[in-house]
């Protein structure tokens, strides 16, 4: 399973990297710290989840959201976290 998640804070994203690692280590996991960045990796990766924190540099979690939505069929596959 690819994963990718999207979080300014440093250290949540390797807490969420460190939980999911240990649920299964064949996880995947690319990580980004902005909304630019972050949109870049899911069309790079074509991730089966992508996880997105909603406060985000450049483009913020809900922009990045709404453009995956209007783009492509992500909607199932995103959680959002504040």
């Amino acid at each position: 399973m690819k994963i990718v998640l999207v979080d300014d804070n440093y250290a949540i994203r390797q807490l969420i990297k460190s939980i999911l690692g240990d649920l299964d280590n064949s996880i995947e996991i690319f990580s980004s710290s902005d909304g630019i960045e972050g949109l870049g990796l899911v069309y790079t990766i074509n991730p089966d989840l992508i996880i997105l924190d909603t406060t985000l540099p450049k483009y913020s979690g809900k922009e990045v959201y709404e453009f995956l939505l209007e783009n492509n069929g992500y909607a199932n596959q995103i959680i959002i976290i504040s």
